[in-house]
């Protein structure tokens, strides 16, 4: 359904506007049409409109003298969102596809994510400003003014007074104060618009707000099918509200930290270069210290360790037992051979994840330690949560940014002269690079005296089905494949903060940098 969205959107539309000879008139269609009321928020002075607007339509009857509550409107809002939900929102809209046109124009754009406490305005305004307002600001003969559409809806004056006034110079000429107040907040909303997707729909629309309330009971609803979902966060990613997302572990890591225990980060290599390039490690080591945690590690040393035990394993298996082998790192990958792959379930890897050989190693020496791993992976908190007692909490980079900026750390006031071990080798600090796992494994089994023929890496979930089915029916000739969910490695997993371009160039500069060269000169290899 999602390619047809442009569609159905245009579609809504055309239909919600069907009358287009008026705008040419100059006139309001006045028929029996305009006593319904359309799905999305679209207004009834538009000359083309063929329906009333829910809200202003709840709004000219509660204002009114003559009733108390607009029973027909609710019942309406209520049954289309019990219907559809938020597909209204999505699909039938046309003021929200109006601002996903400007969206389009080419342009650096802003995410919304550090911004979603604004979406809990769109609450207040249905409740002050189309409830309220109107029914207790009344007039001497009891009316009250429709304040959301009167003061603050942009689609009035773009639907409305513009093409309306366009044609009629004597309503032209009557324009004043308020018609450039609502000029001015379309024009802003324009503007934001081409920046930010869809602002006035996340953080002011009314109409949204009853959906979103809605949504929870609505028939037609997303549903993430459990049965496939590999957890690899694409579609925490793609949507554009903002509506999926995983349990965040922030308020849990704090409580661990503020009752005194041993709270380590297990800091992911890929978060070199996350936050600028300007920001070293030194100050990201000393910004996780200065909010609670008592000791930070690098995941990268885990990576070691998983080369040398993976190498070992490819030893023992191939091709004695097994014509290929795959890498078991990326828990999305891991779990897309189980569901969609099945005939090749007995071709991952054993050996545990960076992650969890990290969090071992720190448990062998403080047993009573809470281990935080920090990187830009979903589907890390997933095998988290299957490995309760190895890895404690799961946050992302996202996260560590929120629970950094609410102590008001910043790592670039960090002094950056905080000493920490470097014993990562190149190669382990190189695995959330595309290729980078199979390139320490290779360089492990040729240091122990074997050979990998003709290693695969693969990026991107068609790309890993498609490569593991074709090894698995001996279609490819290979014997070990490294997967990756994320198109571009770890380095643009979805909870990723830098662009993965900048990323790759500061994650490779500082593993060219590392002491150790291969897996086997890190000391915790031996």
């Amino acid at each position: 359904m999602s390619r047809f969205r442009s569609l159905i959107q245009a579609a809504a539309t055309l239909l919600t506007n069907i009358h287009l000879p008026n705008f040419f008139k100059g006139g309001i269609y006045q028929g029996k049409g305009k006593a319904v009321c359309v799905p999305g928020l679209n207004c009834y002075s538009c000359p083309a409109a063929s329906g009333a607007c829910p809200i202003g339509a709840f709004q000219a009857v509660v204002g009114s003298s003559k009733f108390a509550f607009s029973y027909y409107i609710t019942g309406f809002l209520i049954l289309l969102g019990v219907l559809l939900g938020r597909f209204i929102c999505g699909f039938l809209c046309p003021f929200g596809w109006f601002q996903e046109l400007l969206h389009k124009i080419p342009t650096k754009k802003i995410s919304t994510k550090k911004l979603k406490g604004l979406t809990y305005i769109k609450y207040a305004v249905l409740l002050i400003m189309v409830v309220l307002l109107p029914a207790l600001a009344v007039n001497d003969v009891g009316m009250g003014d429709p304040f959301f559409c009167k003061y603050l809806c942009p689609q009035g004056v773009l639907e409305g007074a513009i093409p309306l006034a366009a044609v009629d110079s004597g309503l032209r000429d009557a324009l004043g104060a308020l018609f450039s107040w609502k000029f001015g907040i379309l024009i802003v909303t324009i503007v934001l618009s081409v920046l930010f997707y869809r602002p006035f729909c996340k953080w002011l629309c009314p109409l949204g707000a009853v959906y979103a309330l809605m949504n929870h009971v609505s028939l037609f609803q997303m549903r993430v099918d459990r049965d496939t979902c590999v957890s690899c966060g694409a579609c925490r990613n793609a949507c554009p509200f903002g509506a999926i997302d995983e349990r965040s572990n922030i308020i849990r890591v704090i409580r661990e930290i503020q009752q005194g225990k041993q709270v380590i980060a297990l800091v992911a290599p890929s978060i070199v270069g996350q936050y600028g390039l300007k920001i070293t490690m030194a100050q990201i080591y000393e910004a996780l210290q200065k909010a609670g945690f008592a000791e930070v590690v690098e995941v990268g040393v885990g990576a070691d360790i998983t080369s040398v035990k993976e190498a070992e394993e490819y030893l023992e298996k191939v091709p004695a037992k097994q014509g290929f082998m795959t890498s078991s790192c990326c828990p999305a990958f891991v779990k897309l051979i189980k569901t969609q792959v099945p005939e090749a379930a007995d071709k991952i890897s054993d050996t545990p994840s960076p992650m969890l050989t990290c969090a071992e190693l720190i448990k062998e020496k403080y047993p009573y330690a809470v281990t935080v791993f920090i990187g830009p992976c979903i589907s890390k908190k997933v095998e988290a949560r299957e490995h309760r007692e190895t890895i404690n909490y799961v946050l992302t980079f996202e996260e560590i940014m929120c629970m950094l900026e609410g102590k008001d750390i910043k790592f670039a006031e960090m002094s950056g002269d905080t000493a920490y071990e470097r014993d990562a080798s190149k190669l382990g600090l190189s695995f959330p690079l595309t290729a980078g796992v199979s390139a320490a494994v290779q360089d492990t089994v040729a240091a122990m005296g074997g050979e990998v023929h003709n290693a695969q890496y693969c990026s991107g979930l068609d790309k890993c089905r498609d490569t593991v089915k074709a090894a698995a029916a001996g279609k490819l000739d290979c014997s070990y494949i490294e997967g990756m969910a994320c198109s571009n490695g770890c380095i643009d997993g979805p909870a990723a903060v830098g662009d993965f371009h900048i990323t790759k160039v500061a994650l490779t500069k500082y593993a060219a940098a590392a002491p150790n060269k291969q897996a086997a000169e890190d000391k915790h290899t031996k």
